[in-house]
């Protein structure tokens, strides 16, 4: 049409004057890069009408301007009109997503994907409820135009509730109809469908979207054989088997991003940023519990964002909390988990009841029972199943809703026979890194708890202090859950065989808190070698931290309750600590009875350490009470 302004003229002007680039109007109006960049170089005017509001919307348009714009795409594309696709092109795409937000990265990577030249094939894969199906819709929609001769949409039913799988052959007849043949044109057999299928596609632009696949025998077979299609996979399984396949890995979302799909979802602009930040995290920013958390406050006028967090945050019913309608995370991990081989299925069970942030292979082959090799063999299929994440080599773990859904399902005998294995395993290998690190300790520390489950190798200093280092934390967590589990021999065990380690990091909080757990458990257990031991480590803490008249009461309960049990130990150790807090104090000849009562008991025991320490508390006594010296000990 003479006279006409192509429609990419009126964009690239109005871009330019917004001081936006190609690639900032792309982020702006939800298009690829790409779109805008054919458009502006006098490319195809055939954009859709919800393109040119997206464009209208980004560019600030006025109406005027809205109105130019849509007639100048109108008449561009009547004035190519003999390359118009016909009316039974295929255009098969679910709606997006309301309220779709993030991805921004790998919404990028898939856009630079496209290439005429090349079949194009991208999976998508994540655990359930991350939002696959999302992400691959609102992808497919950005890059139809780019595929003007259709787009297909193949729901496989790979982890669909009493849905058998799509077969190929099944989703080959489904796609040749909607490629405009009747069933009498459609063969019988797998390889002639596949093959009508690819003679179909010829020198066509496609986009195909497989949603949910059950593996890769689903997918081949509707993979196209010549170049200007592209396929989009979603699975909850990683599919390796797909030869020159852009594979993309979905996490759940960032905390910026979770908070967004949040309020989107809520339509509540108003609540404040500290309850939106926890109610996401309660959430584990997992897209589907985040959606249905959102949409059960607003479902809920009497509820406010503060009550909804109080219901979550009681772990023992996050995941009843979240369902809504026919969504429930539950359900979405029902169907991952029932694709599980029986081994995996028990390992996945075992592994959420480890209480820490992560683990290793030694840790999970405790808990499992069987070897390190062994449960990385079973680790291995929880990950290709998006049940359990490697955050780095050797290390894994569980998203908080994962766990809990796996803990749930194990039973109490096999439960409790599982944490004992963990327990003995940390109590064991703990012993073995501390025997290293301060081997003239040893004799103040319980012996190693006998364990069938192997221990790492801990050939030298250097790799003790690297296990604790990394195990730390697990660590404590299990001692915590002996507390819980009533279980005094491993709390007893693991608070005083950590105690030189966490002193010598200046964890005195963390310190203090293991050994208060473990003298009431021992205390209520009607323990007293585990009460003076207790009792000892606490006064140490207290000392350490400058709580001199807290440590004396500490001290001296010990001193008595390791008398009334015999345990000489703690005994010779409360004498030795008594008497430098004397010394502090300028009591030296209570000082010197007490490290010469030491010097008395200690040949009978063994208790060298306490010996030594003796001599050296005499020692600053004589030459403190003769020059009045200060001293800290």
């Amino acid at each position: 049409m003479p006279g006409q302004v192509h429609p990419g003229t009126l964009v690239r002007a109005w871009r330019e004057r917004a001081l936006l680039t190609q690639e900032q109007l792309a982020e702006r109006a939800g298009l690829s890069a790409r779109t805008i960049g054919r458009l502006e170089s006098g490319g195809t005017g055939r954009l859709r009408p919800s393109s040119l509001e997206l464009l209208a919307t980004a560019l600030g348009l006025t109406d005027a301007e809205r109105s130019t714009l849509v007639a100048a795409a109108r008449a561009t594309a009547e004035a190519e009109v003999g390359r118009s696709p016909p009316d039974d092109v295929p255009r098969q795409l679910p709606a997006p997503l309301p309220g779709f937000t993030g991805r921004r990265a790998e919404i990028a990577a898939v856009d630079r994907l496209v290439d005429a030249s090349a079949v194009v094939v991208a999976s998508i894969d994540g655990m359930a409820g991350v939002g696959k199906t999302a992400f691959a819709v609102q992808v497919a929609h950005r890059l139809a135009e780019h595929f003007p001769d259709g787009q297909l949409f193949v729901d496989l039913h790979g982890s669909t509730d009493g849905v058998a799988p799509v077969r190929p052959d099944g989703a080959l007849a489904s796609v040749l109809r909607a490629l405009g043949l009747p069933d009498e044109r459609i063969p019988q057999g797998l390889d002639d469908r596949a093959a009508l299928y690819r003679s179909r596609l010829a020198g066509r632009k496609v986009l195909i979207l497989l949603d949910d696949a059950a593996n890769e025998a689903q997918v081949v077979p509707l993979i196209p054989g010549t170049p200007g299609c592209m396929v989009l996979v979603t699975s909850r399984l990683r599919l390796p088997g797909l030869d020159s396949t852009h594979a993309f890995s979905l996490d759940v979302l960032p905390r910026r991003d979770a908070v967004v799909l949040f309020t989107r979802v809520t339509e509540d602009p108003s609540i404040a940023p500290e309850l939106l930040a926890e109610v996401v995290e309660l959430c584990d920013r997992l897209p589907l519990a985040i959606r249905i958390a959102a949409a059960r406050l607003r479902a809920r006028p009497a509820w406010t964002a503060a009550h909804l967090i109080d219901r979550l945050r009681d772990h023992r019913r996050r995941l009843g909390e979240l369902e809504a309608g026919l969504r429930s995370v539950t359900a979405a991990l029902d169907l991952s988990y029932r694709q599980l081989a029986r081994p995996e299925r028990r390992a996945f069970r075992l592994l959420g009841l480890h209480p820490g942030g992560d683990l290793d292979a030694h840790g999970a082959a405790a808990l499992i029972g069987c070897s390190p090799g062994e449960a990385e063999g079973l680790i291995g299929g929880l990950l290709d199943a998006h049940l359990i994440q490697e955050p780095t080599p050797g290390r894994y773990r569980f998203h908080d809703l994962v766990r809990a859904y796996a803990a749930a399902g194990e039973p109490e005998p096999d439960r409790a026979e599982a944490l004992t294995r963990l327990l003995d395993h940390c109590c064991r290998t703990a012993s073995a890194a501390m025997d290293l690190l301060h081997p003239y300790e040893r004799e103040r520390r319980p012996p190693a708890h006998p364990t069938d489950a192997p221990t790492p190798a801990l050939p030298d200093e250097a790799a003790a202090r690297a296990w604790l280092d990394a195990e730390l934390a697990n660590l404590l967590a299990a001692a915590h859950l002996a507390a819980d589990r009533n279980r005094p021999g491993h709390l007893r065990h693991l608070s005083t065989t950590l105690h030189r380690h966490l002193r010598t990091l200046q964890r005195h909080a963390d310190a203090a808190a293991l050994h208060e757990r473990a003298l009431t458990l021992a205390r209520a257990r009607g323990e007293r070698r585990g009460e003076a031991e207790a009792l000892l480590c606490t006064g140490h803490v207290e000392r350490l931290v400058g709580r001199s008249d807290r440590a004396v009461g500490r001290y001296r309960a010990a001193l008595a309750a390791a008398r009334a049990c015999g345990h000489r130990t703690v005994e010779l150790d409360a004498l030795v600590f008594l008497g430098h807090m004397d010394r502090f104090r300028g009591r030296y000849e209570t000082a010197r009875a007490r490290f010469t009562e030491v010097l008395t008991i200690a040949p009978g025991t063994g208790h060298h350490a306490a010996q030594a320490e003796a001599l050296v508390g005499l020692g600053f006594v004589r030459l403190e009470s003769e020059h009045d010296v200060d001293d800290e000990f």
